[in-house]
This record gives structure tokens, C-alpha cells and sequence, in this order.
């Protein structure tokens, strides 16, 4: 190199570095524009800790949830995690390793006290997210009913200003069964005050006194290992009271409460609250409930700890009866109407707990037995016919349409009895209890529940001496929650017959969707008879039902025998790892299809297609599916033959799939490019339209699934070296070959707001440089 080139090069290399001291070579001052918002590439994801364990009722279901940023730097992202229905005892943990500028796991809310609806939604800001950094934590989550319509979803949104290079990874979701748990109960009755044990028998009292408080004590106690949450197995209290036939309740009975008190928060329990109690007092000696749920339909969000009781104390008193020594029986129910709950009675082995007891004949008004007289009574019940709206009766016993009815007759006959002698009576009571029933045991439960509505009225009861009871009373009003009953009492006069008409109302919406369970209604009263004794004489039999079941078919109509059944199909998938370190490193998808269909609905389906859509950038070099429970036909061996070329998605067929029933697939394979990616599976009916089969595996209907939105899980993951990746070797560096010396511009070049320089000084620069080229030359 010649002196003169030397001291050419260094000159400008003396340039450059007074250009930049100037800014004229930085892009971030003259010639910039102004600085704009990150470009951000935001990564969510949700799956479960554990692969392909279905979840149970009152058992934490624990789900890993991440939040991650590969590009750029992220402010004040947001996140956020949406839960389903009918979870409970909702906590969020950080997992280890969290960055500082991670939140903490109590900076996601609201996070829910009660039963979820469905829609709550946790959420919290990131403030600051480098390049490739995650934040993870660990969702507990309590599901209080057995379905498939937990669908839990993760999302990011980015902040004011930042931009997104994949939004597609910004949402996850995965789906979970839930089936049902055991649940271990227990109900247990005494009475602690007002009557002593019989020595000659230990289940029976003796009171001590008539119009002295006799005091009963129950205690409700949840065995089971994990808690309960009382209205999502549709718990119901009550306390009623009867007699031992042949012989009577006496005339008139009060009492109050004395304490309700729980084993865990003492009196002022909530489950406490949820309860009322009556004190009313046994008019002329029908049945009382003693206390009940506030809530007819039971209890709403209780929840009884394992291990809690509940001790309820409360005391009745009862007047003298004119003859005979009443035997009562006073019991205390737990009633669980919930769909699939395997539950296990503790204790009694029952649902009931009954304690009997009586007073010695000495104590009544005439200290002597009543006399029996046996009555020849005949309760029957019939399907009259079904009517449209209109009034129209119809050829058929099926309800298809809006606003038709079936008419049901009740005849209570005494026309072979007549008035004992002395009975200062002139007939006698019968409280008639009507109820709608399935054929099969269920009742039918549209999809929406309030797609199918049922009213029971009354139409007329007729004796020889006219109305028995006032005709046109609506006994019930339209309501979705499908098992409508009645309590009436019925005074029939010697000699006479009692003709009653009731109807069963329908009201079936446009948006009805499918049928739970859909066997043939049948409608049943029972008859008992409500005899006081103020004459000396006790009436028997005490109880009939009909129609007998010889008879049934004479009550029995069909509800919407064409609607489509309800099924239910979910999808679950894991990946792993979600961070993948490199293009070397296997990814597994584990996938779960499983078909949660209730135990009252079908069977088995006939034909389902699970899918897993894998994306252009992965390959898979192993696929297989295996069922892990229950009954169902998946393809065996290798299945990668399985995967379509065009779009690179794995099809699964699943036929004769029985409820209960659980497909594992595994999916192995490379990523082709370093990036962030999403990997969706899906489960769905096949057919038009998809067909079932019943309980009996050989009535085949139509089928349809409540839940499409469950069966679809959707899980993202990333590679490592995604934004960063390796550095090439650098080339060597090549003799720089000196620039032509810049003209200055005509016009002045337009300067940012924000530059370090004004157009004054760029002047000035610009004339410096101009005298310095004029001295090189």
C-alpha cells in the first residue's frame, strides 16, 4: 500500500468516524424514523400434568400452563385463563423458575369461591417478556359433575403498540372428561329426648308423654375421601313422618327447631343456612316435612368436606289420640338424583334412617285399641288420550309437537263401603300422589334443559256429589326440570265413586337439540288413606299404587321418539416437549378421544373419526392407538399409512365406541423448521345422520353430540433456537474499497421530531465535510 493510499484510507477512516460522531451514519438519528412498538411472537399453552388420565368428580385435575414470548421484547402482555362449568376449588401455583419479571400466581383474577358457571375468566399482565422467556404454572382445578364439557383455554394478547408475527399461537385449548367418583354417604336418625328405649326392643322408643317435646336428632355425614359438593350430586335433606299400617297418626303434632350445627364450622354452617325448618304442625295426620332445602330443587353451591357432618336437632310434640297406640314412624332421607353418582351408603346401608316409636295404649282419650275396619276401596288409572293443542285427539300415544297434552283418569271406588257403625264420618280422605315416570327408570332430559317443558294440571274430580276438588287448578307450572308430581287430598263419600282427569302439558322449544334419555313416560298415582282416629275406628289398607305393573302399558306415552340422542365425544392432547431444543429433538403428541356419553344415553356409537392435523412442518416417523378403557375398535400397528400427503393429518377411525370408552393415540416425529407452531386433534360422528345403539345393543337411533366445541384440543409449542438461531463462522474481513464522496443533496432531508440534529446544524456539517474533501484532493 503506497503512502498516498495509506494516508487516503486512514482519512476515511477519520471520516467515517467524525460522520458518525456527527450521526450521519446512524440510523437511529438524521435519517431514522421515529422508534416503533416490538415485534413480538407470543406462545400459550394448556394441557394436563399427567397424560391421558381422565379427571373425576371432587378430585383436583391439575393442568400446566405457560405463557412464553420468542421474539422481541413483550410489554404489558396479557394473560389470561378461561374456565369451564361446574369446577370448584380453582388455585394457580408458579412453577419453579419463573423469571422476576414474571407475576406471581396471585396476580391472576378474579379467581372464583363458588361453582364456576361457565366463562370466568383469570387473568393478569406481563409486564415485561425478553426474548425466549416462559412463565409457567400449575392450574388445580375440583370438576363437581360428571360430563364432558370442560373445556379449559389459555390466550395471550399482545400489548398496546406491540405487533404479532404468529397471533395463530396465541390461544390453547384442551378438553377433559370427567367421570364419576365414588362417593361414600351416610344418614343416621335417634331420638335423644322425650321417649325411652324399649327394653324388648332397641330400634323402637316408647314416648314418655303426650304434649311433651319428643326430640329427634339426625346427622348427614360425607364418608368419602374428597368433598362433595351437595348440588352437583343434587342433594336433597328432608324429614317426614308416617304411620305403621293398620294404625294411625294422632291428631295434631308441632315442634321447632333446636340446633343444626357442622362438625367443621360449627353452627354458623353454611350448609346450615341452606336448610329451613317447619314446624307446622300434622293436620289430621298427613305426612310433615320437618325441614327441607330452601331450594326446591335441592342444594345450590354447598359443599361438605370430607369427613364433615351435619347434626341437626329438632323436637315434636303429639296430642292423644281418642283410641288405640299409635306406632309412628319418623325418618330422615338423603335423596341424591343426580345422573352416574356411584355412591355407597354407609352405616344403614340406605338412604333413609328410621326410628319408630309409640305411646302405651293407657294414654289415649279412651285408654283401649280403635276398631278395624278393613275398607274395599279400588284405585285405578288409565291413559285417556292425547290430545294436540287444538284439543284434536290423536290416533297415536306420542307427543311430538308444541303444546300437546295427555289426559290421564284417576278413580278412587268406595261404592261397595259404608259408613261403620257409630263413625260419626260421613266418607273418608285419600291424599292421592300422582308422578311422572320413564318406563325405563329415567326421566327424559332435553338439550337445552329448557328445550322440553312440562305442566301437570288438574281437569275436574268429580263425586256423586260433584266437584271433589276445584277444577282447573294448576297443580304445577311449566318447568324444565323434568320429573313434575302432585299431593291433593280427596274426600270420597260411602257408597260413592271418585272420578278425577289430569293432564300432562307439553311445551317443546325450536331450539331443542337432543333427548338424554327417551323411554317411554308412564304416569302412576298411589292412594293412601288419611284416617284420623276421632271415632274409635282405624281404615285399611292405607296404601295402593296403580297402575299395577301388569297395567303399565295403560299409562305409558312416547316423548319425542324421533329427537336425536345426546352423545358425548372429547378430545385431550399433551405435547412434548413444548420447548423443543432442537430440529433433532423427537416431538410426542399424546392424544385421548373419549366418549363420555352419560350412563342413560346410548350405548355405544357407531362411528366416530378422530383426526390430529399435524402442519407442514412436521414429520412423523411413528403413529399408534390403543383403547386404555372401556370397549371400542381403533386400527392396530403402525399408522403412519394413515397420513394424508395433501395435508399432512392423521385420520382415525373408531367404530361400535361404547360410552365409557377411552382411545390413546401417540404421534412421533421432527420439526423440519425452527419457529412457533400449533397442533390441533379432533374427534366428531360420522354418518348423515350419525346413528347409536341403545342399552340393548340392537336398537340402533339417530345421535348427536351435545358438545361439538369439547372436541377439538388445540396445544402450541416452539423451538429453542427460534429467533436465536447458531452464529455462523464469520468470513474473513475484505479490504474496504473507499466510497465516492457524498454529494451533498439539493434539498435538505425532511428530520424526525425526535433527532439529535437540526437542519441548522446538518448545515454545518455538511459544509465541514465539503472543506475537508477539498484539502485530500
Amino acid at each position: 500500500m503506497t503512502a498516498s493510499l495509506a494516508y487516503r484510507c486512514g482519512t476515511l477512516a477519520t471520516l467515517r468516524s467524525q460522520w458518525a460522531a456527527l450521526g450521519l451514519l446512524a440510523s437511529a438519528s438524521v435519517f431514522a424514523p421515529a422508534a416503533h412498538a416490538a415485534n413480538v411472537d407470543l406462545v400459550t399453552n394448556i394441557e394436563p400434568v399427567t397424560s391421558n388420565i381422565p379427571a373425576q368428580t371432587f378430585v383436583p385435575y391439575r393442568l400446566n400452563v405457560s405463557f412464553s414470548n420468542i421474539n422481541g421484547t413483550a410489554t404489558n402482555a396479557r394473560a389470561s385463563i378461561e374456565l369451564p362449568a361446574n369446577v370448584t376449588s380453582v388455585m394457580l401455583t408458579a412453577a419453579s423458575g419463573n423469571a422476576a419479571s414474571c407475576p406471581a400466581a396471585s396476580a391472576f383474577s378474579p379467581v372464583p369461591t363458588d361453582n364456576t358457571a361457565g366463562g370466568e375468566t383469570m387473568s393478569a399482565t406481563l409486564p415485561l417478556m425478553q426474548n425466549r422467556q416462559q412463565c409457567n404454572y400449575v392450574l388445580s382445578v375440583t370438576p363437581t359433575k360428571a360430563d364432558s364439557a370442560y373445556l379449559m383455554r389459555s390466550s395471550m394478547a399482545a400489548g398496546s403498540g406491540d405487533t404479532e408475527t404468529t397471533p395463530s399461537t396465541n390461544t390453547s385449548e384442551n378438553p377433559f372428561a370427567v367421570t364419576q367418583s365414588e362417593i361414600k354417604l351416610a344418614v343416621d336418625k335417634k331420638i335423644t329426648a322425650g321417649a325411652s328405649q324399649d327394653p324388648n326392643d332397641a330400634t323402637h322408643w316408647i314416648g314418655n308423654a303426650y304434649n311433651a317435646p319428643v326430640e329427634f336428632t339426625v346427622t348427614y355425614t360425607n364418608k368419602s375421601a374428597t368433598p362433595v359438593s351437595l348440588g352437583a350430586i343434587a342433594s336433597k335433606w328432608s324429614d317426614w313422618e308416617g304411620s305403621w299400617s293398620p294404625q294411625i297418626v294422632p291428631s295434631g303434632s308441632d315442634g321447632g327447631l333446636t340446633s343444626c350445627a357442622s362438625s367443621v364450622d360449627g353452627a354458623g354452617s353454611a350448609i346450615c343456612n341452606a336448610l329451613s325448618f317447619s314446624g307446622a304442625s300434622s293436620q289430621a295426620g298427613t305426612n310433615v316435612n320437618t325441614f327441607l332445602n330452601t331450594d326446591s330443587t335441592g342444594f345450590g353451591k354447598e359443599v361438605m368436606q370430607a369427613g364433615e357432618s351435619i347434626t341437626i336437632k329438632y323436637w315434636r310434640s303429639f296430642k292423644a289420640p281418642l283410641c288405640g297406640s299409635p306406632a309412628l314412624a319418623n325418618t330422615a332421607t338423603w335423596a341424591v338424583t343426580a345422573e352416574d353418582v356411584h355412591l355407597q351408603w354407609d352405616g344403614s346401608g340406605s338412604d333413609s334412617s328410621t326410628v319408630s316409636f309409640s305411646f302405651p295404649i293407657a294414654l289415649s282419650t279412651q285408654g283401649r285399641d280403635c276398631t278395624a275396619v278393613n275398607l274395599h276401596e279400588n284405585a285405578e288409572k288409565k291413559l285417556l288420550s292425547v290430545q294436540d293443542k287444538a284439543g284434536v285427539a290423536k290416533t297415536s300415544k306420542v307427543i311430538d309437537q308444541d303444546g300437546d297434552v295427555a289426559i290421564y283418569e284417576l278413580t278412587v271406588d268406595l261404592s261397595q263401603d259404608t259408613a261403620p257403625p257409630g263413625s260419626n264420618r260421613d266418607g273418608i280422605d285419600f291424599n292421592v300422589y300422582d308422578t311422572v315416570l320413564l318406563a325405563k327408570g329415567h326421566m327424559p332430559m332435553a338439550a337445552p334443559v329448557n328445550a322440553l317443558q312440562l305442566q301437570m294440571e288438574w281437569i275436574s274430580c268429580e263425586d256423586s256429589n260433584g266437584n271433589c276438588i276445584p277444577a282447573n287448578n294448576p297443580i304445577q307450572p311449566y318447568r324444565a326440570y323434568f320429573t313434575p308430581s302432585f299431593s291433593q287430598n280427596v274426600h270420597v263419600k260411602w257408597g260413592s265413586k271418585a272420578v278425577m282427569q289430569i293432564a300432562l302439558r307439553f311445551k317443546i322449544d325450536s331450539n331443542l337439540q337432543c333427548m338424554h334419555h327417551n323411554d317411554a313416560l308412564q304416569n302412576q298415582a298411589a292412594f293412601s288413606v288419611v284416617s284420623v282416629s276421632t271415632d274409635g275406628y282405624t281404615f285399611g289398607p292405607s296404601y295402593i299404587q296403580s297402575p299395577s305393573s301388569a297395567n303399565l302399558a295403560d299409562t305409558q306415552i312416547e316423548v319425542l321418539p324421533n329427537a336425536p340422542y345426546c352423545v358425548n365425544l372429547t378430545s385431550n392432547k399433551r405435547v412434548t416437549p413444548m420447548e423443543v431444543p432442537d430440529l433433532a429433538t423427537p416431538v410426542v403428541f399424546d392424544l385421548q378421544f373419549a366418549n363420555n356419553t352419560a350412563p342413560d344415553g346410548p350405548k355405544s356409537i357407531r362411528q366416530a373419526i378422530a383426526k390430529d392435523t399435524l402442519g407442514p412442518d412436521f414429520k412423523a416417523t411413528a403413529a399408534s392407538c390403543s383403547v386404555s378403557a372401556g370397549n371400542a375398535t381403533v386400527p392396530t400397528g403402525s399408522l403412519l399409512g394413515s397420513i394424508a400427503v395433501a395435508n399432512n393429518e392423521l385420520q382415525i377411525p373408531i367404530s361400535n365406541m361404547e360410552r365409557g370408552a377411552i382411545v390413546n393415540c401417540t404421534i412421533t416425529g421432527n420439526l423440519l423448521r425452527s419457529g412457533s407452531f400449533k397442533n390441533v386433534a379432533s374427534v366428531a360422528l360420522q354418518g348423515s345422520p350419525a346413528k347409536a345403539l341403545l342399552n340393548d345393543g340392537v336398537t340402533e337411533v339417530t345421535a348427536k353430540d351435545l358438545t361439538p366445541e369439547d372436541n377439538i384440543a388445540t396445544v402450541n409449542y416452539m423451538t429453542a433456537d427460534a429467533v436465536n438461531p447458531p452464529v455462523e463462522p464469520p468470513t474473513p474481513p475484505v479490504p474496504p474499497t473507499p466510497p465516492a464522496p457524498p454529494t451533498p443533496p439539493t434539498t435538505p432531508a425532511p428530520v424526525p421530531a425526535n433527532a439529535l440534529w437540526s437542519v441548522a446544524g446538518l448545515a454545518v456539517a455538511i459544509a465541514a465535510l465539503a472543506r475537508r474533501r477539498q484539502k485530500i484532493r
